[in-house]
């Protein structure tokens, strides 16, 4: 169902039932149905979108002045557009229209007369699919990220005939090298693009060949190999394009003889730079094909560790970037918006060192250590880049950044995002109390008390309050005062006063001080928020207020906090507690008409930054049903979490209230951090979240 100005994609297919067995491969015929988006892998900064027969949709690597660059077979975006929501949209919906459409990619390419086809997600940076081609002809294709960046399309073709069968394949090169987009729905400042052009080239005899950006300063290099022996390409011709992907393609067949197999291999590899050096080296390219984490995972099969090892393998693969051999950048996802923002960061942070904390009862002993070893890399990898590689051009942290630490957006101030930092400080400290050395070196260079001052200075005298340019969904605030944050900002300064306590002590900052200015804070909260609910008059707290009576009451999918006010202890007294389930009831229910989206069996929390119910707006759903303990809220969420999951284990940012259709960003991490996580608690202590799938 296509619907003008979304990003849409066919329903999910856990919405019939059909997959019963999860981490098992999928079968999917792709005349009838088709996966609900790209097969995604990865590997040390480098990542790959590809289409259900495993052509290349995206291939993306770091770049040090433009932070991901990529080949694709689409037309780089269109720089003059960035303000265009229409446009940005429809650009986002490149790959899922070619995976609606079986458009292939660039790479190899097979003809699948069947559109039969098995899909295995192995492992962060494996993947496979297997597809026949004719009568006793299959053919096993593996898709691999090594640790090097280059991707591997190695094609095991097998025989069951009874006489000898040519079959013809192609290599595609429709390819375009650009710098990723990074359309905003909410721009908050276009970053020009780099002049399009490509320039495709055949080397040495026809060894392998390239396409250029000069403009850019990247390149895509690769080859194709058969049987570990060179493919030559030199019948190629030499092309240059100005603002599409070249067009070029190279054809070729291979005899199987009955029992017989043959491996066709291509290879790519993305540079950021323009020097030519053709590393190649031919060679039968050991796939690795019998690699599958499923199996490292106690109860793999399990929806639940699904969700959670397809979650932190996407995290591990597609989304860490490490830029230097200090720092790692973290994305929110590796195709819609390659950037970083501080708050899904945390919680994508929060996600896996649950995991880590979990490991012994989510993994066998020999998978411990390595998924410990990868976890430990990010966590102080990206601790190091908040604190020191993300530029503070104005003291605060920006709404987003490039993975190199540049920030994308101007010099908006969104409140929520300086505490995210710091309570990512905490967290690192709470579980590696052996770096204890780390966090006070941290402390002792200043970027937390710069960031407090500057909050300081920005706290309205009068009120106590703390203004915001925008909420966390990046709208402009109609009142300059957001609950939500505030709630984060609260626990912010109780954990920081206690990290100073047992880490510190920190040159101009004291545990009173810190503790006596959170106590001030939720006094201040409590007293101005507090707004009678149209419907009857029953106590609610506002989304925003201005601090002299004025409140607009919304919720919003993105306001985390609010759900956790009593996890997190700042909602306490009996008074309190009447007042934000008060909030809650309403927030979650049609009465929020700006923010909750009826209309079908996929209603749901969703926000006026994307006006559709969201998977993010399903978790709190679910959440708050499990708090107050009603059971029929809570599978009613589940019902609706478990039919909008994609095939991959992991969710969109919104659906179609009607039809569960995609409707923004089939990449998004956040929500399947906090739905994993949800099961985490249950499988330690060999439990399950029981729900009535219906």
């Amino acid at each position: 169902m296509n619907v003008a100005g979304r990003e849409t994609s066919s329903p999910s297919r856990l919405s019939s039932g059909i997959i019963e067995t999860y981490g098992k491969p999928l079968s999917f015929h792709l005349g009838r149905e088709k996966p609900s988006k790209t097969i995604d892998i990865g590997n040390n900064g480098s990542s790959a979108a590809l289409e259900p027969l495993g052509s290349i949709l995206q291939l993306s690597t770091h770049h040090p002045d433009h932070g991901i660059v990529l080949a694709s077979p689409y037309a780089q975006f269109d720089g003059s557009r960035f303000y265009d929501q229409r446009y940005v949209r429809s650009y986002r919906r490149h790959m899922l229209d070619s995976v609606r459409d079986g458009t292939p990619g660039f790479g190899l390419r097979f003809i699948s007369p069947t559109e039969q086809v098995d899909i295995n997600l192995r492992t962060a940076n494996l993947a496979t699919v297997t597809f026949p081609l004719a009568e006793g002809i299959s053919v096993a294709l593996s898709l691999r990220v090594e640790s090097s960046g280059e991707l591997v399309q190695s094609a095991v073709l097998s025989s069951a005939a009874t006489s000898t069968v040519k079959v013809e394949y192609s290599l595609g090169l429709g390819i375009s090298v650009n710098r990723a987009s990074y359309g905003q729905l909410t721009e908050g400042g276009p970053i020009p693009i780099p002049r399009s052009e490509n320039r495709f080239a055949v080397h040495g005899n026809g060894e392998f060949f390239s396409v250029v950006n000069p403009h850019l300063g990247a390149r895509l290099e690769g080859c194709l190999e058969a049987n570990g022996e060179t493919i030559m390409v030199g019948h190629l011709r030499d092309q240059v394009t100005q603002g599409v992907p070249i067009t070029s393609e190279a054809h070729d067949w291979i005899e199987l003889e009955p029992g017989m197999e043959q491996t066709i291999v291509a290879r790519f590899r993305l540079y950021p730079d323009v020097e030519i050096r053709g590393d190649f080296k031919p060679h039968l390219h050991h796939t690795g094909i019998s690699a599958n984490h499923q199996h490292l995972w106690f109860d793999g099969a399990t929806l639940g560790t699904f969700i959670i090892r397809r979650n932190l393998e996407y995290i591990l693969g597609c989304l860490a970037v490490p830029v230097s051999e200090h720092h790692v950048a973290l994305m929110t996802d590796h195709v819609a918006l390659p950037l970083g923002w501080n708050r899904d960061n945390y919680w994508q942070l929060w996600f896996i060192l649950n995991v880590r904390r979990n490991l012994t009862s989510l993994v066998l002993p020999e998978a411990v250590q390595e998924y410990r070893k990868a976890i430990d890399r990010i966590s102080q990898g990206h601790l190091m880049w908040v604190f020191r590689r993300a530029h503070r051009p104005h003291a605060f942290w920006h709404r987003s950044y490039l993975v190199d630490g540049k920030p994308k957006d101007g010099p908006t101030f969104q409140l929520d995002q300086q505490c995210y930092p710091l309570l990512e400080l905490c967290d690192f400290y709470d579980n590696y109390p052996e770096k204890m050395e780390l966090v006070q070196k941290i402390l002792a260079e200043g970027v937390l008390t710069e960031v407090l001052e500057l909050l300081w200075s920005k706290q309205d005298s009068s009120t106590g309050l703390f203004p915001t340019d925008e909420t966390p969904g990046d709208d402009e605030v109609e009142y300059p005062f957001h609950f939500s944050s505030h709630v984060l900002l609260w626990f912010t300064l109780s954990r920081v006063a206690q990290l100073v306590q047992e880490a510190g002590p920190v040159p101009s900052l004291s545990v009173s001080t810190l503790q006596k200015r959170a106590q001030e804070l939720k006094a201040a909260v409590l007293h101005h928020f507090v707004a009678p609910r149209q419907s009857d008059g029953q106590p609610i707290f506002a989304y925003l207020c201005d601090g002299n009576g004025n409140h607009r009451l919304y919720h919003d999918a993105n306001d985390m906090p609010t759900l956790f006010a009593v996890k997190w202890d700042f909602i306490e007294a009996a008074g309190e507690l009447g007042v934000w389930k008060n909030t809650m009831d309403w927030g979650l229910s049609p009465a929020n008409d700006s923010g909750y989206f009826q209309g079908g069996p996929f209603g749901g929390l969703g926000s006026v930054h994307t006006p559709d119910p969201w998977a993010l707006g399903y978790f709190q759903e679910f959440m708050y049903a499990h708090m107050i303990g009603d059971r029929e809220a809570q599978s009613s969420a589940w019902r609706r979490i478990r039919a909008v999951m994609l095939f991959d284990g992991s969710f969109p940012e919104a659906v179609d209230a009607e039809t569960g259709v995609i409707t923004s960003k089939a990449w998004f991490n956040w929500p399947g951090c906090m739905i994993g996580s949800a099961f985490i608690p249950a499988l330690k202590e060999k439990e399950r979240i029981v729900v009535n799938d219906g």
